[in-house]
């Protein structure tokens, strides 16, 4: 049908955390944006997700394109893959330590009092309070985990609770996540609660932002690697779409339809 149309190709790997390097390859194929055909790397062929229009039995990819995909997948995706992962796990653990500026409470009455941790990378995070020893679960908002500008995270979770309690009370903020090392304890103390809102780099909790000297800037090593990789990445898009474009990309393995020619002739008999 004349206008333009789309083919799909999306080919891609995945490392297994076993220790081995494991690696695992994907391939579709389609068109209009539809999936008809996966690739199987382990029978090392596809299998037919919906039927092709135009195509009576499905469709049949050449031979020298699965060769192609499959060179692709099992030679090079991996390689690539493993040394993208190994130089940004590199520059990415770079991240500035963990700062926690302490506790803090607003001058209102009744204000919750706030635990902070910032500079967080991964964001994954546990913050819990205890009062008096005992692990609390009232009056405990959800914790907050908030991205900033640099890649890292900051994290917060609030605790409700009066004056009077307090002053009654021991109140404790642990954190505990992979980025930090050992367990933060953050104790509440009376110097917090005199100091008012706000961090001790006197800006206030809803508007922290990364400073300059954390902000995550990758070594001429690590650009050099991503565009490397980037380049070869191009250079293997082009030969699979050469070769898909020589073999005429897939083979219809539809019932011989007869010419023009033949059919008039059979008429004229």
């Amino acid at each position: 049908a004349p206008g333009s149309h789309t083919v799909l190709l999306l080919c891609g790997c995945e490392l297994e955390e076993d220790g081995g390097g494991t690696s695992r390859g994907r391939c579709a194929l389609g068109h209009e944006g539809k999936v008809y055909l996966r690739l199987d790397t382990r029978t090392r062929t596809w299998t037919q997700v919906s039927r092709a229009p135009g195509a009576e039995q499905g469709w049949e990819p050449d031979r020298s394109f699965n060769r192609t995909v499959l060179t692709f997948l099992e030679q090079y995706c991996s390689q690539w893959l493993k040394i993208f992962i190994k130089h940004t796990r590199k520059t990415l653990c770079r991240a500035p330590a963990p700062e926690a500026p302490g506790l803090q409470r607003g001058r209102e009455p009744n204000s919750p009092v706030t635990c902070s941790v910032v500079s967080l990378f991964p964001g994954d995070v546990a913050v819990s309070w205890q009062r008096d020893g005992q692990e609390l679960t009232e009056g405990v908002d959800p914790a907050v985990v908030l991205p900033n500008g640099d890649g890292s995270f900051q994290v917060r979770r609030s605790l409700r609770v009066s004056e009077e309690e307090l002053e009654r009370h021991s109140f404790t903020c642990f954190v505990n996540g992979t980025s930090l090392g050992e367990e933060l304890v953050i104790p509440w103390s009376k110097r917090e609660k005199e100091s008012g809102p706000g961090l001790n780099t006197g800006q206030p909790l809803h508007s922290i932002e990364p400073s300059s000297q954390n902000v995550w800037m990758a070594d001429k090593n690590t650009i050099f690697v991503i565009c490397t990789t980037a380049f070869y990445v191009l250079i293997a898009a082009l030969v699979i779409c050469c070769v898909t474009c020589e073999s005429g990309f897939f083979k219809k393995s539809t019932r011989h339809q007869p010419s023009a020619a033949q059919r008039e002739g059979h008429t004229g008999d």
